[in-house]
């Protein structure tokens, strides 16, 4: 299950529901069915996939003279996302995916670095993402992890009036 709060978005892990709505003021608006793809991707870039889901172990490879073993789990969705973990210290060092969304067809990387224990978790506080355009690599950098929040059940719950 995966809450959003800047757009106000819930996924529970069948389906999504904007809560204010596409234009992020009208009011709650389920997701097509066709673009979950993206969420079990979103979902398992911070979560990997292969805790949930049967996965195949593709063997091994090396890049810059670091050994890393490649997963790919079966998403429900139909996203194909395999992780490349690190030999030596096993946390995710990239992500490759390939998914179609509305017919249109994407494979993207993510470089995941800067590991940081966050209450006892090594979480990634340097990432990459492609630009808009998909003609540059851009850095991400994540300031904040919060563990456990407190958050109520209303917050992973799509209203019962819109389902």
């Amino acid at each position: 299950m995966s809450y959003t709060p800047e757009a106000s978005l819930v996924f529970d892990g069948k389906r999504a529901c904007l809560l204010k709505g596409m234009d992020n003021k009208s009011g709650p608006e389920m997701v097509d069915p066709g673009d979950l793809v993206d969420f079990d991707v979103e979902v398992g870039y911070f979560i990997p996939a292969f805790f949930d889901f049967p996965s195949e172990y593709l063997g091994s490879e090396t890049v810059a003279g670091r050994v890393l073993h490649k997963i790919r789990p079966q998403l429900p969705h139909g996203a194909e996302l395999v992780y490349f973990i690190d030999a030596s210290t096993w946390l995710p060092h990239k992500t490759a995916v390939r998914m179609t969304i509305r017919g249109q067809s994407f494979a993207v990387e993510r470089v995941f670095s800067d590991y940081r224990d966050v209450d006892g978790i090594l979480y990634p506080h340097g990432f990459t993402y492609p630009s808009r355009d998909r003609k540059s690599v851009i850095q991400g950098r994540v300031t904040s992890v919060e563990v456990n929040p407190a958050l109520d059940d209303g917050h992973f719950t799509i209203p019962k009036n819109i389902e």
